[in-house]
């Protein structure tokens, strides 16, 4: 009967979690990186992390609290994505397109 009124309660966040987790299939599925591989890496690493935090903050607070593990999650997602765009910029730069499109190339 204890399972049955702990699982009533969470409910909600359970179906929060299928939400995000099935954003982030789709997200990463459908979603044209500039980088393909490592774009998609990039994304699915910072929400897992996202998920992570998440799920500390609703069932296991004190470890937030006692380990920082919001601040270093955040700051490894943020430290992830500086370095990610700085790639881009920089093959952006380089080349003057994208790197998926072709379209902006001049061919002879």
């Amino acid at each position: 009967m204890a399972v049955a009124k702990s699982l009533s309660n969470n409910i909600c966040y359970y179906i929060i979690f299928g939400v995000y987790a099935v954003y982030g299939i789709l997200y990463a599925i459908k979603h044209n990186f500039s980088f393909r591989i490592i774009g998609r890496i990039v994304f699915v690493l910072g929400e897992c992390m996202m998920v992570a935090v998440f799920a500390f903050f609703l069932f296991k607070p004190d470890l937030l609290t006692n380990y920082s593990l919001d601040f270093l999650c955040i700051g490894a997602l943020f430290l992830m994505d500086v370095a990610h765009h700085i790639a881009e910029g920089v093959h952006f730069y380089r080349s003057g397109t994208s790197p998926d499109t072709d379209s902006q190339k001049i061919t002879p």
